[in-house]
Protein backbone atom coordinates (compact mmCIF):
# COMPACT_ATOMS: atom_id res chain seq x y z
CA UNK A 1 0.00 0.00 0.00
CA UNK A 2 1.06 3.70 -0.03
CA UNK A 3 0.58 6.66 2.30
CA UNK A 4 0.63 9.94 0.77
CA UNK A 5 0.37 13.54 2.30
CA UNK A 6 1.72 16.63 2.09
CA UNK A 7 4.58 17.37 4.30
CA UNK A 8 3.40 17.28 8.35
CA UNK A 9 -0.07 17.67 7.59
CA UNK A 10 -0.53 13.72 8.42
CA UNK A 11 -3.77 14.54 9.41
CA UNK A 12 -4.66 14.64 5.30
CA UNK A 13 -3.08 11.09 5.26
CA UNK A 14 -4.06 9.38 1.88
CA UNK A 15 -3.97 5.59 1.81
CA UNK A 16 -4.17 3.94 -1.23
CA UNK A 17 -4.49 0.13 -1.43
CA UNK A 18 -4.77 -0.14 -5.04
CA UNK A 19 -1.50 1.19 -7.07
CA UNK A 20 -3.57 1.12 -10.24
CA UNK A 21 -5.10 4.57 -8.83
CA UNK A 22 -1.58 5.78 -7.39
CA UNK A 23 -1.04 8.46 -9.83
CA UNK A 24 -4.53 9.68 -9.81
CA UNK A 25 -4.14 10.33 -5.63
CA UNK A 26 -0.88 11.69 -6.32
CA UNK A 27 -2.30 14.44 -8.91
CA UNK A 28 -4.85 14.95 -7.03
CA UNK A 29 -2.89 16.06 -3.74
CA UNK A 30 -0.98 17.99 -5.86
CA UNK A 31 -4.20 19.89 -6.83
CA UNK A 32 -5.37 20.22 -3.08
CA UNK A 33 -2.11 21.95 -2.32
CA UNK A 34 -1.71 24.21 -5.05
CA UNK A 35 -5.35 25.28 -4.08
CA UNK A 36 -4.81 25.66 -0.70
CA UNK A 37 -1.56 28.09 -1.33
CA UNK A 38 -2.83 29.70 -4.45
CA UNK A 39 0.00 28.73 -6.90
CA UNK A 40 0.84 27.50 -9.73
CA UNK A 41 4.13 25.92 -7.99
CA UNK A 42 4.38 25.10 -4.46
CA UNK A 43 7.78 24.77 -2.49
CA UNK A 44 5.72 22.18 0.25
CA UNK A 45 6.61 18.74 -0.42
CA UNK A 46 4.29 16.02 -1.05
CA UNK A 47 5.55 12.79 1.02
CA UNK A 48 4.44 9.36 -0.79
CA UNK A 49 5.75 6.32 1.28
CA UNK A 50 5.01 3.23 0.15
CA UNK A 51 5.11 -0.34 2.13
CA UNK A 52 5.87 -3.44 0.51
CA UNK A 53 7.39 -7.06 2.41
CA UNK A 54 11.12 -7.43 1.84
CA UNK A 55 11.61 -3.92 0.01
CA UNK A 56 15.33 -2.26 0.31
CA UNK A 57 15.12 1.40 1.71
CA UNK A 58 14.83 4.03 -1.34
CA UNK A 59 14.19 7.85 -1.12
CA UNK A 60 13.74 10.04 -4.67
CA UNK A 61 13.27 13.33 -5.19
CA UNK A 62 11.59 14.48 -8.06
CA UNK A 63 12.63 18.27 -8.21
CA UNK A 64 10.79 20.38 -11.31
CA UNK A 65 12.53 21.68 -14.18
CA UNK A 66 13.61 25.51 -14.82
CA UNK A 67 12.03 25.71 -17.96
CA UNK A 68 9.29 28.49 -17.04
CA UNK A 69 9.19 31.93 -18.63
CA UNK A 70 8.11 33.61 -15.77
CA UNK A 71 10.94 34.82 -13.45
CA UNK A 72 9.43 34.46 -10.45
CA UNK A 73 8.78 30.78 -10.98
CA UNK A 74 12.14 30.50 -12.14
CA UNK A 75 13.36 32.14 -9.24
CA UNK A 76 10.95 29.60 -7.04
CA UNK A 77 11.98 26.83 -8.56
CA UNK A 78 15.64 27.44 -8.08
CA UNK A 79 14.83 28.08 -4.51
CA UNK A 80 12.93 24.12 -4.59
CA UNK A 81 15.83 22.53 -6.24
CA UNK A 82 18.02 24.17 -3.60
Amino acid sequence: YAEICIENERLNLKRVENFDNLSNEILEMQETLLKKEKTIISETPLEIKLFKNNAPELTLYDLPGITYKKEDLCIKIKNVIT
